[in-house]
């Protein structure tokens, strides 16, 4: 059965801040592989030769526009009704909300923003983490969200 339709219960333990950065690097790394299929979509839909958008402009800022969609789909997806990212789950880590209930679709697609505001920004509410007092980043912190250690299957810390 769905991870979604299961609810299987977990603790509501807030993940350290190494296991979600570790995370974060991981599902970074996927994301650039994720990127060439939709990229490639465009550019060959689009009729786009990767030199226009090296220049700028209009074609540019629809490649951009895509990508960033893809994404949001992606990881709106990804983190609400309970699901997780392959990374999330190989580090048995989990975005709740703060009274435990699971992400809404919209709660999911704000914390992108949120996240992608934050990147834009230098990486400023990836750097609040390191002196807020629960070691959350500053996304989750507006949302009232938070990253929890789920141990429901995840295959960090599973044998323990």
């Amino acid at each position: 059965m769905s991870e979604a339709i299961n609810a299987p219960k977990v603790s509501l333990q807030k993940a350290p801040l190494m296991r979600c950065l570790s995370a974060a690097f991981y599902e970074a790394a996927l994301v650039f592989g994720i990127y060439f299929v939709p990229a490639y979509l465009y550019l060959s839909i689009s009729q786009t030769r990767i030199e226009d958008t090296v220049k700028g402009g209009p074609r540019l800022w629809g490649f951009q526009l895509f990508i960033f969609l893809v994404f949001a789909v992606y990881f709106a997806w990804s983190w609400s009704e309970g699901r997780r990212t392959l990374p999330q789950k190989t580090w048995g880590i989990r975005i709740m909300m703060v009274n435990g209930q699971r992400l809404s679709q919209s709660r999911a697609v704000l914390r992108y923003v949120l996240a992608w505001v934050s990147l834009m920004c230098g990486f400023l509410g990836f750097f609040y983490a390191l002196v807020d007092k629960d070691r959350a980043f500053l996304h989750d912190r507006l949302l009232g969200t938070h990253i929890i250690i789920d141990t429901t299957g995840a295959a960090y810390g599973a044998a323990k």
